[in-house]
């Protein structure tokens, strides 16, 4: 698998590279607003994700344990000090270094598609979050409406 940046053809290796980096940047972002999730105040840092050598594991250095957690195991993660749902976010996360695919837009929003609150409780800074995602690479962008013929002959 090989991509063309800036006239040069990258390796998957230095592709999944670029979106390790991309994904620590968004996982900053999360440490910085809201509720602060992977964010350690007592120790000064913030979770984050490395490759092996080989770019085939994405592993998560937890910003509590400390403990380096590779995030495409099924099962318990030893040493990972947060809930499910962020669990299912760094399993996501790790997917899109891995093969590029982006997060659900609609994960990231105040209010759900079902009118429930998100799951988060980050309130309107998930819109910060959001917007990093979108402009990183992560998350897919909003879906422009389709016009109909009819909204065009009206227009």
């Amino acid at each position: 698998m090989t991509s063309v940046h800036d006239g040069k053809k990258q390796t998957a290796l230095q592709m999944r590279a670029q979106r390790c980096n991309a994904a620590n940047e968004f996982i900053q972002v999360i440490a910085s607003c809201g509720r602060h999730f992977f964010r350690d105040r007592g120790a000064g840092h913030n979770g984050f994700l490395s490759l092996n050598p080989r770019g085939t594991i994405v592993w998560f250095h937890d910003d509590y344990t400390g403990q380096r957690i590779n995030i495409s195991k099924e099962g318990d993660w030893a040493g990972f000090s947060h809930g499910g749902t962020l669990k299912g976010l760094l399993q996501s996360i790790g997917r899109h270094v891995l093969a590029g695919s982006r997060l659900r837009h609609g994960y990231f929003q105040p209010v759900m598609d079902n009118g429930f609150n998100n799951p988060w409780g980050y309130e309107e800074d998930i819109l910060l979050v959001r917007a990093a995602g979108v402009r990183l690479g992560l998350v897919s962008a909003p879906a422009e409406p389709v016009a109909t013929s009819q909204q065009e002959a009206i227009a």
